[in-house]
């Protein structure tokens, strides 16, 4: 069984996919209950009606569970979204530091090391503004595909 064993997070091919793994892990839990809350809260009658109208499983889940749960993707989006440009850098820096070599160094890591490690402020603090602008670029971008997908269904 010894050689088996796999070094996950100190093989440079595995250990970012392995840190990967834990974040993906972790927020999945917060997903299922977003989602199992709004499917709770579903309008049932609308699913009824649709089956006595002979609309089957697909149908039903394209034309009223979807269009119900949209609102719900759309925020999960945007949480997904923060999570994974803002929300990294505590798995990384506890599972790997950055390492092996510079396998699992994203951006936020780059920050610390730049700032703490490297005694340099200055660059730090232009990379943390570069990640703010671009995760802001990206929420205004989900924000605006949802204003036009809001605008086609009252159109």
């Amino acid at each position: 069984l010894e050689r088996l064993a796999l070094d996950w997070l100190g093989d440079e091919r595995l250990a970012l996919w392995s840190v990967l793994f834990v974040i993906v892990w972790r927020e999945v839990g917060f997903g299922i209950i977003l989602f199992f809350a709004r499917l709770i809260a579903l309008d049932e009658t609308q699913l009824e009606a649709a089956q006595i109208d002979g609309a089957g499983w697909f149908q039903r889940v394209r034309h009223i569970i979807l269009p119900q749960l949209r609102g719900t993707i759309e925020f999960y989006a945007v949480v997904a979204t923060i999570t994974m440009l803002a929300g990294v850098f505590a798995y990384v820096f506890t599972l790997t530091s950055g390492g092996p070599g510079n396998a699992t160094q994203v951006v936020e890591f780059y920050i610390y090391n730049q700032g703490v490690r490297n005694s340099l402020p200055g660059l730090a603090a232009a990379v943390a503004v570069l990640l703010l602008l671009t995760t802001l670029v990206l929420i205004a971008v989900l924000f605006r595909v949802r204003a036009r997908a809001n605008e086609e269904d009252l159109a």
